[in-house]
């Protein structure tokens, strides 16, 4: 049974919140959440890794159980997991956040003159 169908993503920025949406069920009701970025200088790197952690904590959160020991629903996890937050953080568009998310490995670094 495959727990995780397809991926959604929706992201917005507005007063400096992020919604993040990833589909795990029915294409009807995606779970999302919206975080709150409004505290963070997200020009900073402490500001934009802190962005990215919140980022990661909903994406966990949305994309179901972690713990499964069924090789497939692990693997649909994660992949939701990476393509959650690889798709939010590219959306978002900010800077320190992206290079944060690079340093990472979750994107690939932008390369010169492409």
């Amino acid at each position: 049974m495959n727990i995780i169908k397809s991926l959604i993503l929706s992201t917005f920025v507005a007063s400096c919140a992020v919604a993040v949406q990833a589909q795990a069920g029915t294409p009807d009701a995606p779970p999302s959440r919206k975080v709150s970025l409004a505290d963070l200088n997200l020009n900073s790197p402490d500001g934009a890794r802190a962005a990215y952690r919140r980022i990661l904590v909903v994406a966990r959160s949305l994309c179901g159980v972690a713990d499964s020991t069924d090789w497939e629903i692990r693997a649909a996890y994660l992949k939701c997991v990476d393509s959650t937050v690889r798709d939010t953080v590219e959306k978002l568009n900010q800077r320190e956040v992206t290079l944060y998310a690079e340093s990472v490995g979750m994107i690939e670094a932008a390369k010169p003159g492409v």
